[in-house]
C-alpha cells in the first residue's frame, strides 16, 4: 500500500493492561532497553512493509439507500484500516516476547558479524505467530559513575540487521541512561530502520519510570520533501482492566488550514478482532462527534455505523 505523507503528523498513545506486554527479558518491574528495541522494530517494519507493498486498496458499501455518515470519508476509512492493521497484532494479549542469545555457526554465516540475535514473536489476528529475528550488537561507549554524587551515565550504540519472511532491514541504535541521586531513571533511546528502497524510520524513546514516549520520524526517502511524524506513548494501566486501548491523533495542514482528527479505539471485550471507534474532529467553531464499530481481519476491515450504514476496506 503506497503512501505519502507531506507536512502530516499522527500522534498514538498505546495503552496495555500489564507493564507494556513485553515478556522474556528478565524485568519483571521495568522496562529494559531491549523492550524497546523489539517494539521499534517490530512497528518499524510494519509500517515499511505497509508503505512499500504493492497491495491496492480498496472499499465496497454493504448498504443500499443509507449514505456514509458526513463527518467521516472513504479516505478515513482507507487511513484507519490501515493503522490498525498496523498496530493490532501489537495490541494482542500476549503482545510481543523476545528472547536473546549469542550468535553461532548455526546462524546464516553473513551474520556471524554480529555477537546477538533477538528472536521477536508477536500473536497475529488469527491465533498464528509471526518471527522476527534482529542480528546485533551493542556497545558501551560511556559508564560514569560519580559515587558521592549517587548519579549513573551509561551510553551504548547499536548497528544490525533486522530479518522477517526474507526480507531485511539495516538497523542502528543508540541509548543513553541517567540515574539521578533520588535513583530517579530517564532512558533516552533512537532507533532507526532503512529498508533495501532507502525508506527509513526513526524511533525515538523516552522512558520515565514506567512510562514510554515514542516519536516516529517517517521518511520516504531521506532527500524527498514527504515526511511524516508519529508520536506514542504506552501508559501501565491496572491488571483489573482488560480493555486494550488505541489513540490516534492526525494533524494535517493545507495552506493556512489545519485539521485536527482523533480516534479513541477501544478493543471489545471477549472478541479479538472487533473494536469500538470514538471519533473527534476539531473545528474552528465545535468538535464533531461521530460513533462506530470496526471489525478487523487479515483481508479486510468492516465499518458498522449507528445510523446501519456499513463498508468494507479491502487491504
Amino acid at each position: 500500500m503506497k503512501k505519502k505523507f507531506v507536512g502530516a503528523l499522527m500522534a498514538v498513545a498505546l495503552v496495555a493492561p500489564t507493564t507494556l506486554c513485553f515478556t522474556g527479558c528478565g524485568e519483571t518491574d521495568s522496562i529494559s532497553a531491549r523492550d524497546i528495541y523489539s517494539f521499534a522494530a517490530v512497528s518499524s517494519a510494519q509500517y515499511l512493509f505497509e508503505m512499500e507493498s504493492d497491495l491496492v486498496t480498496s472499499s465496497t458499501i454493504l448498504t443500499s439507500n443509507i449514505s456514509r455518515p458526513e463527518s467521516i470519508s472513504e479516505a478515513d476509512e482507507k487511513n484507519l484500516a490501515t493503522y490498525l492493521g498496523m498496530f493490532d497484532e501489537i495490541l494482542q494479549d500476549d503482545s510481543i516476547s523476545h528472547t536473546t542469545s549469542r550468535v553461532t555457526s548455526n546462524d546464516p554465516e553473513r551474520y556471524h558479524n554480529y555477537k546477538n540475535k533477538m528472536n521477536i514473536t508477536i500473536p497475529t489476528i488469527t491465533n498464528q505467530i509471526r518471527e522476527y529475528i534482529l542480528y546485533f550488537t551493542e556497545t558501551n561507549t560511556e559508564n560514569n559513575r560519580d559515587v558521592q554524587e549517587h548519579e549513573v551515565n551509561i551510553s551504548s550504540t547499536l548497528t544490525g540487521k533486522l530479518v522477517i519472511i526474507g526480507d531485511e532491514y539495516d538497523v542502528i541504535g543508540t541509548r543513553e541512561v541517567e540515574i539521578n541521586e533520588k535513583g530517579e531513571r530517564e532512558t533516552e533511546i533512537e532507533f532507526t530502520t532503512v529498508s533495501p528502497s532507502g525508506n527509513e524510520v526513526i524511533v525515538k524513546q523516552t522512558i520515565e519510570e514506567d512510562e514510554i514516549e515514542y516519536e516516529y520520524h517517517i521518511e520516504e526517502h531521506p532527500n524527498s520533501d514527504c515526511e511524516f511524524v508519529l508520536k506514542a506513548m504506552h501508559v501501565e494501566t491496572s491488571k483489573e482492566n482488560e480493555e486494550r486501548e488505541l489513540y490516534l491523533e492526525f494533524e494535517s495542514k493545507n495552506g493556512s488550514a489545519l485539521r485536527i482528527t482523533k480516534y479513541e479505539i477501544v478493543h471489545v471485550e471477549n472478541t479479538t478482532d472487533t473494536f469500538n471507534v470514538h471519533k473527534i474532529e476539531e473545528t474552528s467553531t465545535q468538535p464533531i462527534y461521530t460513533n462506530f464499530q470496526v471489525k478487523v481481519t487479515n483481508e479486510d476491515v468492516t465499518f458498522y455505523y449507528e445510523n446501519n450504514f456499513i463498508s468494507v476496506v479491502n487491504k
